[in-house]
């Protein structure tokens, strides 16, 4: 699981800059044949130098109005483009390409104060960034830079864990924080598995930055990293489908019937179950069962 976000330049930053042919800062945009490899901050993709159109302008990545906002010229393709997809890693394209793109890794804290410096030379970049965010915790977001030009790539969240419901209908549902400290999710989040609803039923986690999913599986809460476990602890929520706790009935039943069939009658008359479960759960005094891992 990543622990880190990669976050292009947005596409409707990008699309009022086409429009309006003139930046931020009054300038006037200026269209190329690309001479140089790039990359796009849309789509973060190398240019095709003598090939390629694109648009130069200037450009701040920064929210805060302090000593250490600064802009600086960026290219982004002249048409539309898709914004850079796979954010969990490094643009692969940039990281193979050492040579045209060498980078440095800028640390920046929550209150946009730079933090941190690196350059990446020959190191992996997505372990590198891994570690970087691992070891230090000032570290709020990074700004992934060219290590000669110091020209802006992209900037690089943190990954966010969050817990949902899933009602009956499907349908996504975050637990807000009163809620998670009045039930007992907080609880879950903090004991792990040793929390009675991790030892009945398979979580499904999902990993989120700034509200935009990453990545979504199936997974024993028991067997997430310690350092996911950890970084649950701030965060509400958390996420049960129905199928899931059938299957676990299924594969249970003889031994807790009982507590089972009790689950599962519950979720079909609550509209977000998972809710309801934690309150249930939170309230038994009867010790809880150790399910195989398996399930």
């Amino acid at each position: 699981m990543s622990t880190f976000q990669i976050v292009p330049l947005p596409a409707a930053t990008a699309q009022r800059i086409r429009t309006s042919r003139q930046d931020d800062y009054g300038h006037a945009v200026v269209e190329q044949v690309a001479t140089g490899y790039g990359p796009c901050r849309v789509s973060l993709r190398p240019f095709a130098p003598g090939q390629d159109r694109r648009l130069l302008f200037s450009y701040s990545p920064f929210e805060q109005a302090n000593a250490f906002n600064q802009n600086g010229p960026v290219f982004i393709a002249a048409t539309e483009v898709a914004p850079y997809a796979t954010t969990d890693r490094f643009p692969p394209e940039i990281k193979a390409d050492q040579v045209n793109f060498p980078l440095s890794l800028v640390g920046y804290s929550a209150d946009q104060r730079m933090v941190f410096t690196w350059l990446v030379g020959e190191a992996d970049v997505d372990e590198l960034i891994a570690h970087v965010l691992a070891t230090n915790p000032d570290v709020a977001y990074l700004h992934a830079r060219n290590a000669e030009a110091q020209c802006f790539i992209c900037q690089i969240n943190r990954a966010r864990a969050r817990w949902v419901t899933k009602d009956l209908q499907g349908k996504d549902r975050v637990l807000g924080e009163a809620f998670v400290r009045a039930t007992g999710v907080a609880t879950l989040v903090r004991r792990g598995a040793d929390h009675p609803l991790a030892t009945h039923i398979p979580l499904e986690w999902e990993t989120t930055a700034d509200g935009v999913p990453l990545r979504r599986g199936p997974v024993a809460f028991d067997t997430l990293p310690v350092a996911v476990q950890q970084q649950l602890q701030g965060i509400v929520g958390f996420e049960i489908t129905l199928d899931h706790v059938q299957t676990s009935f299924k594969m249970s039943q003889n031994r807790h019937a009982d507590d089972y069939q009790n689950i599962i009658q519950k979720l079909h008359t609550l509209q977000t179950p998972a809710a309801r479960l934690v309150a249930d759960t939170r309230s038994s005094t009867r010790p809880a069962p150790q399910c195989p891992a398996s399930h």
